[in-house]
């Protein structure tokens, strides 16, 4: 990493010949002695970049954006719309699971919540609950998965300074 720069697990698996689990545990081990420095690139950092959401540190998020676009060989633009997008097809699922496990019990989630294009079978689903958005982004992200679950979603006063755990918490 030193003499290359960044580069992508799958990259390392390759070029380092070693397995996913070893190039796993070598890299909590390098992260532990603090050799390498462990980052995500968030949601948040997405729609920083596509100047969608001011708070925080947008220089950071789009250097980090310029990292991980190059790696994947995108631009910034499409990177972070990718991100997005995948983030609001994540949500939908996780609701989705979440009402059918409540439902139906768990054997039957995987299957209705995939957006895979088989060619024999298509199932849409309208949710009868609203979502409700918390968090920052909330606003930005969820109107789609709303619409995309044929439902109307909920700001709730104060809704921004919510987070993940706050809203796991809440809904366990």
């Amino acid at each position: 990493l030193s003499l290359n720069g960044p580069t992508s697990p799958t990259e390392l698996v390759e070029k380092l010949e070693v397995s996913e689990f070893t190039l796993e545990r070598n890299t909590k081990e390098l992260i532990f002695s603090r050799q390498v420095m462990e980052s995500g690139f968030t949601p948040t950092d997405a729609l920083h970049v596509l100047g969608q959401l001011d708070i925080g540190d947008a220089k950071q998020a789009e250097k980090g954006a310029q990292v991980l676009a190059k790696l994947r060989n995108q631009n910034v633009q499409e990177f972070c719309e990718e991100i997005l997008r995948s983030v609001r097809l994540n949500i939908k699922n996780a609701v989705l699971k979440a009402v059918f496990r409540r439902q139906t019990g768990s054997s039957l989630e995987n299957f209705f919540t995939s957006d895979s294009n088989d060619p024999l079978l298509s199932v849409n689903f309208t949710l009868n609950i609203p979502i409700i958005g918390i968090g920052a982004a909330a606003r930005l992200l969820l109107p789609e998965v709303a619409e995309a679950l044929g439902t109307r979603i909920i700001f709730p006063e104060h809704y921004e300074v919510g987070n993940a755990l706050g809203a796991i918490m809440v809904a366990s």
